[in-house]
């Protein structure tokens, strides 16, 4: 009886086990963190990048650097927080949780008393786990002859928070004002017209 009482009991635990291991490794599966494959935008504050002196105007070798080296943020906006993406205009349109996740950080920003405004705010994109191109948030109306990627966002690129409430979409830049011929970036494609970034959103049926 009690060999009886002795299988019985490793029969149960080993069963037990099993469902548990199972069950956490279900856990660590869906809880995989955003960024690491597919799509995602990391968006930096002022004390995260305050020793990358990035250029203001070029896409030059400091921005090779913060690209290379800046540890990825926290703060993550992946292609689950993402509606669409319309090639054509470079306009990435949010879900309501992508639309919350930005909102937050504006405004934690703008509460911040560092003396900087949020437009000199630093982001990095990558692509199923590669860094593609790194820039900055800036009006799309900016004069500045900007040679590397800018973000804007609301319908028009104003950069308005309620404008950007009632309609949740970024924009994607190549550049401000056209770069002289013969730069890196001259016509996008080595950063916001991407091919393979053009490739992952049509393979997941979200390009425009």
């Amino acid at each position: 009886m009690l060999i009886n009482l002795a299988v019985s009991f490793s029969f149960f635990f080993l069963l037990f086990a099993g469902n548990f291991s199972c069950s956490k490794s279900d856990t660590m599966k869906n809880n995989k963190p955003a960024g690491d494959g597919g799509f995602a935008i990391y968006f930096y504050n002022h004390n995260e990048t305050a020793k990358f002196e990035t250029h203001i105007y070029n896409y030059d070798s400091s921005w090779m650097n913060f690209l290379n080296n800046a540890p990825l943020s926290d703060v993550i906006i992946s292609d689950a927080e993402i509606d669409s993406y319309d090639w054509e205009k470079q306009q990435v349109r949010l879900t309501p949780s992508g639309k919350d996740i930005f909102t937050t950080y504006l405004a934690k920003w703008e509460n911040e008393k560092s003396g900087y405004r949020f437009s000199e705010k630093l982001f990095i994109v990558t692509l199923n786990g590669k860094r593609i191109y790194a820039g900055r948030i800036e009006l799309r109306f900016s004069q500045m002859a900007i040679k590397y990627p800018i973000m804007s966002y609301g319908e028009n690129g104003d950069n308005y928070p309620k404008n950007f409430d009632e309609k949740p979409i970024l924009w994607l830049i190549p550049f401000l004002l056209q770069p002289v011929q013969g730069d890196p970036n001259e016509d996008g494609k080595l950063t916001v017209k991407n091919e393979e970034i053009y490739k992952y959103f049509k393979s997941i049926d979200k390009l425009k």
